[in-house]
């Protein structure tokens, strides 16, 4: 089993109880402003706002089950992202690692559950969708290098798993082994971004626990 190589201890201090409400309270209001867009995009769409508020299945009264994979596989986007940007706020050193990793998780959150790189993105921007996937792919070679830079091999072994995985689901999306199916894709994703979070919740627990006396 190997195990992430811990640095000295280099979290900041914690906030205020004030200045924690206060932010809470912005983020909050900051949701509701997200909410009002996306109900304001609906219409446009042709939805009415309780189309955008309610579940997928109680509007379309599909079975309980039916988008559940893509529900995981968003939640664990989503953690991911959390864990990792909790963590760049919280040490005071070496946070591109986090960064990046919040922002590439949270984006690939909002992409899968509103299709953006399948079908927003080409429509507004012309480009192909295989551009914005190399994008991603990009942005997960740059993690890769400096977690390789921070971790060593041994620490950056347990995120292998997830970018193969990762892989495979791309390339199972533009079909480049010939016959797949949307059930092989979602699995490899599923599979890959259980593997990408519990990475990179051992690498926040690493970096956030104060090093020994």
């Amino acid at each position: 089993m190997t195990t992430l190589k811990r640095p000295p201890s280099d979290t900041k201090p914690a906030f205020s109880a004030a200045k924690f409400a206060g932010i809470t309270t912005a983020i909050g209001f900051a949701g509701a402003a997200v909410g009002g867009v996306l109900i304001e995009i609906g219409k446009r769409q042709g939805l009415s706002s309780g189309d955008v508020l309610r579940d997928v299945a109680a509007v379309f009264d599909l079975p309980s089950m039916a988008g559940g994979v893509t529900w995981l596989t968003v939640s664990l986007l989503v953690a991911a992202g959390a864990v990792a940007l909790v963590t760049a706020l919280t040490v005071q050193a070496r946070r591109s690692v986090a960064v990046l990793v919040a922002v590439l998780s949270l984006t690939m959150a909002v992409d899968d559950q509103f299709m953006l790189h399948e079908r927003v993105l080409p429509h507004v921007t012309g480009l192909p969708e295989a551009a914005f996937v190399a994008v991603y792919a990009l942005l997960g070679a740059a993690i890769l290098v400096l977690t390789l830079r921070e971790c060593g091999k041994r620490g950056t072994a347990g995120l292998w798993p997830a970018l193969v995985f990762m892989g495979l689901s791309v390339i199972t999306d533009f079909d480049l082994l010939g016959d797949s199916s949307y059930a092989t894709e979602d699995l490899l994703k599923l599979a890959g971004f259980s593997a990408w979070t519990s990475f990179w919740m051992g690498y926040a627990r690493m970096r956030l626990r104060p090093a020994p006396a």
